[in-house]
């Protein structure tokens, strides 16, 4: 499977659809106290992710919901996850001017080499291969760029970007961000008084803020576009899904239970006695209970103390929260669905913060959460999609055919249009 969540299914596979998703994760940053963070935890997770993943949904060639429910049909989807900023030194730059820029390259090079995103996603799972292949958007020309992918890498459904953020820490969560906001945003909910002041006025990693860039003006607002934009999935629904395929994989990982249990037997102690007759023969037996309890207490304390913590199935908080700030993270957010609402595209865009821990354990919980987190949306999106076409076909043979004719293939549906983007202001 690439080293992700997979669900299993007895159910007979009725076939495979293939799309991708493009994760992206910062470098290093100043902590905003005079020190500086050296290694950034979303570039770490992002070079832990695997190559791909895969999972099982109802099948949709089935003419009607009732069919496929009494089927049981199912069919894999196989999502490959394209990693440009894991490679090394590949991070994007924490450097509001290096930001824009590389979101603006990034999209062009969507639309030149794989124009499905924010698409109808029937024509992503069966488009044919970009004929220029993503990398990193400030990388050096070279003649790679001019040759055919591989077929592994079909067009891209979904931008997911990743940073850090201190609020994940405690407990260990990944954080769904919901909205993100220009720099003509002012808040007071941020206790900081840059944000007060305005949106990215937080010093970068070259000591300037979106003032320094573009001459301080918001090329977005001269663009109409709204102050505050957010993803068009539904991030409730997504952290649902999400946290169902974490536990289905945190449920994978086996615990030796065995060494366990027979030491706990070891520990079982006589609790009854024979019935006593008489008061003192009570008594007697009263203290002699009294003692077993001591041992009993003893012996477990002694065990409890000596014997190695039982290994846990641990993993990562998967939450939603309101935005992703007024720094850098918030910044790349903003910058994404810019792009998407000036291209007229749909903003299948994501941002998740994750914990600034950098331990191997810690990273590896992180991939975890964020492969669950691909699953989720991609599982969203998918069926979102097939939800909106069947409305449709009811809709056409309702108008058109009249109740009772044959249903149509939702399959075999589609506009093949776009869905603007919606304000949220």
């Amino acid at each position: 499977m690439g080293g992700g969540p997979t669900s299993s299914t007895t159910s007979p596979i009725s076939s495979k659809e293939t799309y991708s998703v493009i994760v992206t994760s910062f470098g290093p940053f100043p902590n905003g106290r005079g020190g500086h963070y050296n290694i950034n935890a979303s570039n770490e997770i992002a070079k832990a992710l695997p190559p791909h993943i895969e999972f099982d949904l109802p099948s949709a060639d089935s003419k009607d919901e009732t069919t496929r429910q009494k089927e049981g049909r199912r069919r894999r989807v196989r999502v490959n996850i394209l990693n440009p900023t894991a490679e090394q030194d590949a991070y994007v730059k924490t450097e509001y001017g290096y930001t824009r820029r590389y979101i603006q390259q990034l999209h062009d090079d969507i639309d030149a080499s794989s124009p499905t995103l924010g698409r109808p996603l029937h024509a992503a799972s069966n488009a044919s291969p970009p004929k220029v292949p993503l990398r990193h958007p400030h990388a050096p020309p070279s003649t790679e760029t001019t040759k055919p992918p591989p077929p592994t890498s079909p067009n891209p459904t979904l931008i997911i970007h990743l940073g850090q953020a201190s609020y994940c820490n405690d407990p260990p969560s990944l954080g769904l961000e919901r909205l993100a906001f220009s720099q003509s945003m002012r808040s007071s909910w941020w206790k900081l008084r840059e944000a007060q002041q305005g949106y990215h006025r937080i010093p970068d990693d070259k000591g300037e803020v979106i003032d320094n860039v573009d001459g301080g003006r918001d090329p977005w607002a001269a663009k109409d576009v709204p102050a505050g934009l957010g993803t068009a999935l539904d991030i409730d629904q997504v952290a649902i899904y999400a946290r169902a395929a974490l536990s289905t994989t945190l449920a994978a990982i086996s615990i030796p239970k065995e060494e366990d249990e027979q030491a706990e037997a070891r520990l079982t102690l006589p609790t009854t006695t024979t019935s006593i007759s008489t008061q003192k023969e009570e008594d007697k037996q009263g203290e002699t209970l009294s003692k077993l309890e001591q041992m009993r207490a003893t012996v477990q304390s002694t065990y409890n103390k000596d014997r190695p913590a039982k290994p846990k199935r641990e993993g990562l908080n998967i939450i939603t929260h309101h935005e992703a700030g007024p720094y850098l993270c918030g910044f790349i957010y903003y910058e994404s669905l810019a792009q998407c609402y000036t291209r007229d595209k749909r903003a299948d865009v994501l941002f998740c913060h994750v914990p600034a821990m950098l331990g191997e354990k810690e990273v590896t919980m992180g991939r975890n959460a964020v492969v669950a987190v691909v699953e989720g949306a991609m599982r969203w999106l998918i069926e979102q999609e097939e939800r909106e076409v069947r409305e449709r076909v009811e809709l056409l043979q309702h108008n058109h055919q009249g109740p009772g004719s044959e249903p149509m293939d939702v399959r075999e549906a589609g506009d093949g249009k776009g869905c603007p983007v919606e304000d949220v202001m």
